[in-house]
């Protein structure tokens, strides 16, 4: 719509409310209003309007984004002889919805009560880092399809504070009495001033600009003081507890500071959850905050790292954390502790906890981590879907190894990790999770027997990079967690069951620093082509001394994330990958989003997220960026709610089991994989796609898996989709050579291939030593 709200209205606009038992008192001059405000969706959404009534027709003008016609008056008798009670009549050409017209009416004088601060005096003495709950007396007979609105402004008139318009998402109705004021926009040691309206509806329009929120209403305000408090040395977590998939804000405060102070903040994992930071308990975020300073590039706030989101520096810190940029496993449900110390010195270091509770869900995942028959401690168990998805719930293990993981109905791979062990992510057999059902699954961990250690540092400084997360993965699945010490350094424990490793750290850990994670993680290149991450052999027995170095980011994507309908989706994942590096992000409760990458061309996308029963996928994007600059991406994430099922047989009839499949469409990427008879589920949404066979499953397999596209409709299951694939029974071979007659070794080679009118699809392989190559290929052209 064109059009976000109408609204036609008298006021009475000046009372003002003074102490805490006189009724709010009426200012004399210009305290009568007769006012239209038409909002645009967008810039220029609305061309022109008019108003027609009685006494004539008035054009509204532009306001900003707004078309609106008001004027003032000292007294209802003269508003009501310039504008009587009556039908008016609003015109709007509009830029895509046409020419609207829309009549409401005001009848029966229906002004509203006279709004009244109900905790005046608490209202004297707020503590700007905690949140304020300011209430008022009721609407008289107020109801839904009246409107409340609070503002605070600063004592330089600025807007500090205030909740939605009329006709937005999250409007106070005539029912609420109170709203909460967050502990992050009030500054401190200052008089602000209130403003408090009441609007009663008495007509609206449904015909004539349907979706488009209208009324005709009566208006009263209420002007009030607001002073806060100047607070002392503190830390304050709001919420201190919370659920791992509450879509609000987490709040860090640090009150009682020198103006323009720097203060370290750290979060350890608390596995024993009892307030103290331990032996052996893990720091899992650190960052520094300085008063006043929000991380920026070319102008434009970095959300994604840490920074005083009130922007001033009054000696109160004032930071959103946001607890999915973690990293990939981190900051799930668990207790935690919250350490702030000063950079330099000046106080004792302040502690508060915070416990992030299991998903209100009624289904849950229950077992035992076990490695050797004996239990895993603290061993942090995780869901994830069958493609690969980031995990979907977490759960710390007890001192048992007992564990219960709380999450949706589906279809989830369970896995657990701790430093130590690692976990064979082959064994994870799916559990099928159903409605209100639980489900025991235990996890079986092996105790490693080697180590990879090394830094990691900041290509710009030198500086050791701290609590960032990192995965070691086996070419055969195994897998081991760890993270950077407050130097950088940290100790991967691996497995001599497989020889070849790669380190993966967290693109999130990097995001939220400031940092990339180039392509190799190293000093020079991969050392072996078919690694992704730092490659490391364990045929020598365990590795140490690797330095790893991050380069800074040096531009800036930002920007919404939304479905198609434009709504938001909070807390969405980013990912950005652009000429040798990888970063990633998530949006804030807001769906804003922005994240510093490496200047130049690369992809950005919304990442993959269970929202509302379903998975989510983004579209992908091409970005480019310069050095030094930002650039404004708003990103799009659909659900995949329709379900897609079907059967893959080679050419000869037989079930071809247990191969991965991958499906593409509107840039997303979806991955499955076969069970035992060759079927497969899963869910889609609605458009074009493309079915293939996984690249890497198809040359261990020795199949071929022609382009295969079929159409989805939203909300059209189709049950019988039949994806025949080629056995790759033919040998393509031949030596890769220099111009001096030596073979390369190394190089991947490719072939693409067409069976008649049939897509084949690509086939590659490596050369060897020697430069000798062997592609394994069906019937056609090559």
């Amino acid at each position: 719509m064109d059009a976000a709200s109408i609204a036609l209205f008298k006021a009475q606009q000046d009372f003002v409310q003074t102490n805490a038992t006189a009724p709010p008192v009426l200012q004399t001059n210009g305290a009568w209003r007769f006012g239209v405000l038409v909002v645009m969706s967008a810039p220029e959404s609305v061309r022109a309007g008019t108003l027609q009534w009685v006494g004539g027709t008035n054009a509204l003008v532009l306001a900003e984004d707004s078309l609106v016609w008001m004027t003032n008056f000292d007294s209802q008798t003269q508003l009501d002889a310039a504008y009587p009670n009556g039908t008016y009549t609003i015109n709007l050409d509009t830029r895509f919805d046409g020419l609207r017209t829309v009549t409401l009416h005001l009848t029966n004088d229906a002004w509203p009560t006279t709004p009244r601060v109900a905790n005046f005096t608490a209202a004297q003495t707020v503590n700007p880092a905690a949140d304020f709950l300011l209430s008022w007396d009721p609407l008289d007979d107020g109801t839904a399809e009246d409107f409340i609105q609070v503002e605070i402004q600063n004592s330089q008139g600025q807007t500090v504070f205030a909740t939605p318009s009329f006709g937005q998402p999250g409007a106070l109705n005539g029912t609420n009495t109170s709203v909460v004021i967050p502990g992050l926009f009030l500054p401190p040691g200052h008089s602000c001033q209130g403003r408090l309206l009441f609007a009663k509806a008495v007509s609206t329009d449904t015909n004539g600009y349907p979706g488009v929120p209208n009324a005709a209403a009566y208006v009263k305000s209420t002007s009030f003081p607001l002073t806060t408090i100047v607070p002392n040395l503190g830390l304050s977590l709001t919420p201190s507890s919370l659920a791992a998939d509450a879509t609000n804000e987490l709040r860090l405060a640090v009150t009682g500071l020198a103006t323009g102070q720097t203060v370290r903040v750290e979060v350890f994992w608390d596995f024993d959850a009892d307030g103290t930071v331990d032996d052996g308990e893990v720091l899992v975020h650190r960052f520094e905050l300085t008063d006043g300073v929000q991380p920026a590039i070319a102008g434009v706030r970095n959300l994604s790292v840490p920074g005083d989101d009130d922007a001033a520096a009054d000696g109160l810190i004032r930071s959103i954390l946001n607890l999915r940029s973690e990293g990939e496993l981190r900051l799930r449900a668990g207790s935690f502790v919250v350490r702030v110390s000063p950079v330099g010195g000046g106080f004792d270091p302040l502690t508060a906890t915070l416990t992030v509770t299991q998903p209100a869900s009624a289904q849950t995942v229950v077992g035992q981590v076990r490695s050797g028959g004996v239990p895993v401690p603290y061993a942090l168990a995780f869901l994830i879907g069958p493609s690969g998805e980031a995990p979907v719930a977490t759960a710390v293990a007890d001192t048992d190894g007992r564990f219960t993981v709380a999450a949706p109905p589906g279809i989830w791979l369970v896995g657990a990790v701790r430093p130590g062990y690692v976990f064979d992510l082959h064994s994870a057999a799916p559990v099928a999770l159903t409605e209100g059902a639980s489900v025991t699954n235990d996890v079986t961990l092996a105790a490693a027997d080697r180590t990879v250690s090394g830094q990691l540092t900041a290509q710009d400084t030198g500086q050791g990079l701290a609590a960032v997360e990192g995965f070691a993965e086996s070419e055969n699945g195994l897998l081991t967690i760890f993270f950077t010490d407050t130097n950088g350094n940290f100790t991967a424990t691996v497995s001599s069951a497989d020889m070849q490793w790669a380190l993966k750290f967290s693109p999130a850990s990097a995001g939220r620093l400031g940092y990339v994670v180039p392509a190799s993680g190293m000093h020079g290149e991969l050392q072996e082509p078919h690694s992704s991450g730092v490659p490391v052999n364990l045929s020598t027995g365990s590795v140490s001394g690797l330095q790893i170095t991050w380069p800074r980011a040096d531009a800036l994507v930002y920007g919404t994330v939304t479905d198609p309908h434009g709504r938001i989706l909070p807390h969405f994942p980013i990912n950005a990958s652009g000429w040798g590096s990888e970063v990633a992000g998530h949006a804030r409760a807001d769906g804003r989003y922005a994240l510093g990458v490496r200047s130049g061309g690369g992809m950005i996308s919304p990442g993959t997220a269970w929202l509302e029963g379903f998975w989510y996928y983004g579209q992908e994007t091409w970005m480019w960026v310069e050095p030094g600059q930002t650039a404004l991406f708003n990103l799009l994430a659909r659900p995949a709610n329709t379900l897609v099922a079907g059967q893959v047989v080679d050419d000869g009839g037989s079930p071809v089991a247990d191969v991965e499949l991958e499906f593409n469409s509107w840039g997303a990427f979806i991955e499955t994989r076969t069970g035992p008879d060759g079927r497969f589920a899963v869910n889609l949404f609605g458009g074009q796609w493309n079915l293939h066979l996984n690249e890497d499953a198809a040359r261990a397999r020795h199949l071929i898996g022609p382009s295969f596209s079929f159409t989805v409709v939203d909300g059209q299951p189709q049950t019988n989709l039949l994806y025949v694939v080629l056995r790759a029974n033919l040998r393509l071979s031949g030596t890769l050579r220099d111009g001096q007659g030596q073979g390369i070794s190394n190089i991947q080679v490719y072939a693409w291939g067409q069976a008649g009118s049939t897509n084949l699809g690509s086939v590659s392989a490596w050369t060897d030593t020697n430069g000798f190559f062997e592609l394994a290929v069906a019937a056609g052209t090559w």
